[in-house]
């Protein structure tokens, strides 16, 4: 009777097979109900009375009736538990402003910040140097190097000491050891697979006791960047963005709480931003002094030579002793000064790094330099080293070159320098008698790098506070996965079985095709929370929703997990994309490419600021496919001049196919529905921003170099209004006094610690080395870059500072403090130096300066964070 009833209400059922039926009373059992016998044995409906006898001639008791019914529904409950009757939204959807949803966003379950359970706060040094003191400490030794817990906040730099200091407390742990761990990519902060995390590079331990450690970053430098064949880290001006944390551990091996994410360090070398044009260079912040005559300056009574400050001063070609300048009023913070000689007036829109022109240039560090005793800060620049003989001047010729000294100090941006000018001093290179002015003309070579141009800012769109009930049909659901009714208000879709009881012909076929796939087509939506109408709805549902949804934290840690075995999965497509898809290509071309796409999954999506935590993360990749395309094919060695349409068109579909199979399983959701989506338009997006990479070149493909991002509001502290959030119910003067704390805390508690202007604050993390993959001549590609909310640490430059809130975001964000400067910029091209620099052709008296026509590009641009821009 089972074996019938199951064969109409769940076909087809699994095929029995004849001889998985191990009684020795088996031939007792008639011919007739034989297979409903092995059915029911092969189901774990029937057991037997021992390993061998099954006793078919005896009646069943109540009891075992019970069993047998108890044990189908469990074997076939997938296809009969109805869970709920759900309803189909109908009409408009109500939908939140961006506004409301931010005010209503629960900031301890946030997908793209997730509230981890970390008993372990780790610290980097900012400066290769031991710190005086740790962060434990009572008494905080202020020095160079101090212990921060913000990211970007240490720089290691390529060319200097390596080994870095890190120390951490712990809250509630007393770990027997401390793991610490240094990733490519950044880690999920969850326990699942900590051990082995995506992107681990690097890997030691200390005792739980020690609170301090220290990384040498040399041990495994091989193993850091990005492998590729075009582009290294050792050029200069090229950065990695790597992840280091810290996990307590028991006695056990066991994480204790969640092992968090971490703190980012910079490794690579320290860049500098070159000029926009909507963004000029400053005005000259500092002086440039000078003697009158080619000898070193003093001050005796008798023919003193003393330094003055004057535009112009003439040095006789003649003469083989250098002339010598003195710099004066540099920042506090200056490190290091560089003089440069141009054969034309600096323009305030080059690289202040690669002017065109350039004929000298001397970097001086550390300061004060000390070549002259008595005038510290004063330098000689050797004009016959590189001016025309003396030979082949006339007299009374003359030459113009002109002279400027440049300040560089670390900048509030983490891991850039930033750069202060000198007035500039004109000197005119002479051989005395008749004058006659020589001309200069620059001859421009290609440099073959890329141009870059901002084409669409856009901000968040921020959560729904109610995305976890609200879910999306992905794709078209089995006759057997339906668990639960759904009504729209006038008519009901029942699950298969009620549809089988009341038609002797419906098949599952039937089912799907004239029944459930015309009410739940991919894209249907449906909500699983507040239809409450129905009190059996919530009845049914009430213990699926309460173990789900036990508190926001569990669910986000469900979605990150999910999102962590998608990505792997998506290497594994990749794999097997290459294998099919691509028998064409050459063997080595091939090994290349199947490296680079199974790549992206690790560092590609990572770089672009897409995390392995947001469900979304095909719909965000979705953006990028052009240029992930060409970057995967440039990683895999395939010469630019090989690149045609049709390859990068190949590789868009295979990581499109790859993200599309990666992404479209069914998110944890209440009902378990393997065919449920959390709903995209409910979810979390990251702000992000289109920039247009192009080769303005005709001939060749452009170089392969990188692009960063920085976005900061210029602190100033008036005509400026923020506000905080506090209890109403509190006293007027207590609301009075959070106020001026707030205050107190957002104009000073932020930047404690940094006396220094200009001050910039982070609205968003700084991005820095995006791939710029090589492009063919005339080639156009789309970054699209998705940035991180600043939030929950010190800002870089203030390692003493308060951390930044959520408040502080909101007034930066939202529009409180004004609009905000966002600079998008490259660096990290390799440019060979050009030959000979300068020439002079006597017959024409005209001096040629060979320059490169650009290096780097940037575009600054100005919007509140919370505008979009184009």
């Amino acid at each position: 009777m089972i074996y019938r009833a199951l064969g109409k209400a769940v076909p087809p059922l699994k095929a029995v097979s004849q001889t998985d039926f191990p009684f020795a009373d088996k031939v007792k059992v008639a011919t007739w109900a034989l297979e409903a016998m092995e059915f029911a044995y092969q189901n774990a409906i029937m057991k037997g009375l021992s390993a061998t006898t099954i006793d078919p001639l005896s009646n069943t008791t109540r009891e075992q009736g019970v069993v047998l019914i108890k044990r189908t529904y469990e074997a076939f409950r997938t296809a009969s538990d109805v869970k709920a009757t759900l309803v189909l939204p109908t009409g408009r959807i109500i939908t939140l402003t961006e506004k409301a949803k931010y005010l209503a966003s629960d900031w301890d379950g946030l997908l793209n910040a997730p509230l981890y359970d970390a008993r372990l706060t780790l610290y980097a040094a900012t400066g290769s140097a031991k710190p005086k003191s740790r962060p434990a400490d009572r008494l905080l030794i202020k020095s160079a190097s101090m212990y921060s817990k913000a990211d970007n906040a240490a720089l290691i730099d390529i060319a200097g000491n390596r080994v870095r200091y890190f120390a951490y407390t712990l809250t509630r742990a007393a770990p027997a050891k401390v793991v610490w761990q240094v990733a490519n990519v950044p880690f999920i902060g969850f326990p699942t697979d900590w051990q082995k995390p995506t992107g681990l590079v690097a890997s030691g331990q200390v005792a739980g006791t020690a609170g301090e450690f220290a990384i040498d970053f040399a041990t495994f430098a091989t193993k850091l960047g990005v492998p590729s064949h075009y582009r290294q880290l050792t050029t200069p001006g090229t950065q990695q963005v790597l992840y280091v944390r810290a996990v307590p551990v028991d006695g056990s091996g066991r994480c204790i709480g969640d092992p968090g994410e971490g703190v980012r360090v910079l490794y690579g070398s320290s860049l500098s931003v070159p000029p926009s044009a909507s963004s000029p260079l400053a005005s000259p912040s500092f002086q440039l002094w000078t003697p009158l005559r080619n000898l070193e300056p003093d001050a005796k009574p008798e023919f003193p030579n003393i330094l003055e400050h004057v535009a112009k001063v003439g040095v006789s070609c003649e003469e083989t002793t250098p002339h010598w300048f003195q710099f004066r009023g540099a920042g506090a913070t200056t490190s290091s000064v560089v003089f440069q000689v141009s054969a034309k007036p600096f323009s305030d829109v080059e690289d202040w790094n690669a002017p065109s022109g350039l004929v000298y240039s001397k970097t001086y560090s550390p300061l004060p330099v000390t070549l002259l005793a008595d005038y510290h800060n004063t330098v000689p620049i050797p004009f016959h080293d590189f001016g025309p003989a003396a030979a082949t001047l006339k007299p009374g010729d003359q030459v113009l070159y002109y002279v400027r000294a440049v300040a560089l100090s670390t900048s509030v941006t983490p891991g850039v320098t930033s750069a202060a000018f000198s007035d500039t001093v004109t000197v005119s290179y002479f051989k005395q008698q008749q004058v006659k002015i020589y001309q200069w003309k620059t001859v421009s070579e290609p440099s073959y790098t890329p141009t870059i141009k901002v084409v669409h800012y856009e901000p968040v769109q921020w959560e729904d506070p109610n995305w976890a009930h609200y879910y999306t049909v992905y794709r078209y659901p089995k006759w057997n996965e339906l668990n639960f009714n759904i009504t729209n208000g006038t008519s009901t879709l029942y699950t298969y079985q009620y549809y089988a009881m009341n038609d002797p012909t419906m098949t599952p076929d039937r089912y799907e095709k004239e029944i459930l796939w015309k009410w739940l087509t991919p894209g249907s939506h449906l909500q699983v929370w507040d239809k409450s109408g129905d009190k059996s709805w919530w009845a049914e549902l009430w213990d699926g929703i309460v173990s789900f949804l036990k508190t926001i934290i569990d669910v986000v840690a469900k979605i990150t997990n999910w999102v962590s075995t998608a990505f792997a999965k998506l290497k594994g497509g990749l794999i097997a994309f290459i294998a099919k898809n691509f028998p064409g290509i050459p063997d080595d071309w091939r090994k290349g490419l199947e490296f680079a796409l199974t790549m992206l999954a690790d560092y590609g999506l990572a770089s672009l600021g897409i995390p392995p935590s947001l469900p979304n993360f095909d719909q965000l990749a979705s953006g990028s496919l052009n240029y992930l395309a060409n970057e995967a094919l440039a990683q895999a060695g395939i010469p630019a001049s090989a690149v045609t349409d049709a390859l990068i068109d190949q590789a868009k579909t295979t990581i499109t196919s790859s993200l599309t199979d990666a992404a479209n399983s069914a998110t944890p959701n209440p009902l378990n529905s393997p065919f449920l989506k959390a709903d995209p338009a409910k979810l979390y997006q990251p702000a992000y921003i289109d920039v247009a990479i192009t080769n303005p070149y005709k001939d060749k493909p452009s170089l392969a170099g990188f692009l960063n991002f920085d976005a900061g509001w210029d602190w100033k502290d008036t005509n400026i209004t923020v506000t905080t959030s506090t209890w109403a119910e509190k006293p007027t003067g207590q609301i009075w006094a959070d106020a001026l704390a707030y205050r107190d805390h957002f104009f000073n508690g932020l930047r404690k610690g940094y006396p220094y202007y200009p001050v910039s604050y982070c609205i968003y993390e700084p991005v820095r080395n995006i791939a710029i993959p090589p492009l063919m001549p005339g080639e156009t590609t789309t970054i699209r870059v998705y940035l991180k909310e600043y939030s929950g640490m010190p800002y870089p430059f203030a390692p003493q500072g308060d951390s930044v809130t959520w408040d502080d975001f909101t007034n930066l964000y939202w529009g409180a403090t004004g609009k905000a400067d966002f600079t998008v910029w490259t660096s990290g091209f390799r440019l060979a130096n050009i030959t000979p620099a300068t020439s002079f052709d006597p017959a024409t008296n005209t001096i040629y300066t060979h320059t490169y026509d650009h290096t780097a590009s940037s575009q600054t641009f100005q919007t509140v964070p919370k505008d979009p821009y184009n």
